[in-house]
């Protein structure tokens, strides 16, 4: 797994949701790369997109939650 998919699901998992724009910095990418990062780990079904557009913020997936045996919010 790259490295900034590693740091995108663990700022996920400290701070629950957060934008492209909150996550950008973390991973020292663009928006549009770390979208792309976000988008696959939404296929993987590692993380769930809310919204749509520049509001649009993600969360870990039930599934994560369920493999750490925690419950989703």
């Amino acid at each position: 797994m790259p490295l900034d998919s590693l740091i995108i699901l663990s700022r996920l998992r400290q701070e629950r949701r957060l934008t492209t724009a909150d996550l950008a910095p973390s991973t020292q990418k663009s928006e549009q790369e770390t979208r792309a990062a976000l988008e696959k780990l939404t296929e993987a079904g590692l993380v769930e997109a809310h919204g749509m557009g520049r509001g649009r913020t993600y969360t870990l997936s039930a599934k994560v939650y369920g493999k750490a045996g925690q419950k989703a919010d």
